[in-house]
């Protein structure tokens, strides 16, 4: 990404990522760690104007899903309790992300006025300093929900 100046770093999450849940310890603090990963690589990215996203579905019909839930009816039960009263299917989670991705960037102020001039070389060798980030930097971190 580095090179040629953009990219993007897609992540998958959950929404344990956010909040915890009662014998899901190791889940959710694997889906906090996922979070936390996204942010930190958004602010590194941003040198580069890249994008950064952590997908985080709630729950999806998944083998996973079947293990945790254990019989049709416990499923059933668990997905009365969600406004769709279903899971979601990882192809509707694939292409909303793929939706995402297809969205322009912001463009960058020297062509904003629809000049043909040429992207001013950007200075890779700075560092992200997380502490003296610009807002700029983090509205990069796009986070779906």
């Amino acid at each position: 990404m580095q090179p040629q100046g953009s990219g993007s770093i897609i992540n998958i999450s959950s929404t344990m990522g956010e909040r915890g849940a009662a014998k899901l310890a190791l889940y959710t603090t694997s889906q906090h760690a996922v979070e936390g990963l996204t942010k930190s690589a958004a602010l590194e990215a941003a040198l580069w104007a890249s994008a950064s996203i952590a997908v985080a579905p709630g729950p999806t019909e998944t083998a996973m899903l079947d293990r945790l839930t254990g019989t049709p009816d416990k499923k059933a039960a668990f997905y009365a309790a969600i406004p769709l009263k279903r899971g979601a299917k990882p192809e509707e989670i694939a292409d909303a992300t793929c939706s995402s991705l297809q969205t322009k960037r912001p463009s960058s102020p020297a062509r904003s006025s629809g000049s043909t001039a040429e992207k001013p070389p950007r200075d890779h060798s700075r560092q992200a300093d997380p502490a003296g980030s610009s807002s700029s930097d983090i509205q990069r971190a796009v986070h779906i929900k």
